[in-house]
């Protein structure tokens, strides 16, 4: 992987620790004001909420190469060479499609229909967009989608003038991640049922 750049929000970080802050709360709010089994069950809830927070916050980024692009979701992550990529969509997030599949990153969300009412033409020169003449609200520099797309076809232009070597389609699942979650879930309700 040559030249890479990492596309991640910000709000991710604001957003997990919002949830952090407020998971932590209720673990310590349960051992002082509720019985020993809440209490231990309360703090593995807040655990398996903390994780979850960490799986749809901050994991999700999209990685952008010379000869491809990583999106990593919360379970999944897609590798694709640039030759795979038919388009760049940006309607509800950031989609890659090819011949077989649409791939959508949950780094690069789209913002809401009102949002392409305050993109002004001025911020829009030098992107390359897809549609010339109607701005989808996801296009916007100021969206994450914008922002990660714009970094797609920038690479994905340069892949096609290049005499660059794209490389092959690969999946990965995040099996500690969902085993983590599944395990701290089953632990809540185990210690919650205990008579």
């Amino acid at each position: 992987m040559n030249n890479v750049q990492v596309f991640r929000p910000v709000s991710g970080y604001i957003f997990a620790a919002i949830v952090y802050v407020m998971a932590a709360c209720l673990g310590i709010a349960l051992w002082f004001a509720d019985n020993l089994q809440n209490a231990i069950s309360g703090t593995i809830w807040a655990v398996a909420i903390g994780i979850g927070a960490h799986l749809i916050f901050i994991r999700p980024k999209v990685i952008v190469f010379d000869e491809g692009v990583t999106v990593t979701n919360p379970l999944v992550s897609y590798t694709l060479g640039w030759q795979l990529v038919d388009d760049i969509d940006v309607r509800y997030a950031l989609t890659l499609v090819t011949r077989t599949k649409k791939i959508s990153a949950w780094a690069a969300t789209a913002p809401g229909r009102y949002h392409g009412r305050t993109v002004h033409e001025t911020e829009l020169k030098g992107y390359r967009l897809s549609n010339k003449s109607q701005i989808r609200p996801g296009e916007s520099p100021r969206t994450s989608s914008g922002e990660a797309a714009q970094l797609c076809r920038i690479r994905l232009d340069a892949f096609a003038t290049g005499n660059i070597k794209g490389i092959e389609a690969q999946v990965k699942f995040n099996n500690l991640g969902t085993a983590l979650l599944l395990v701290t879930v089953v632990a809540a309700l185990i210690v919650q049922n205990i008579h």
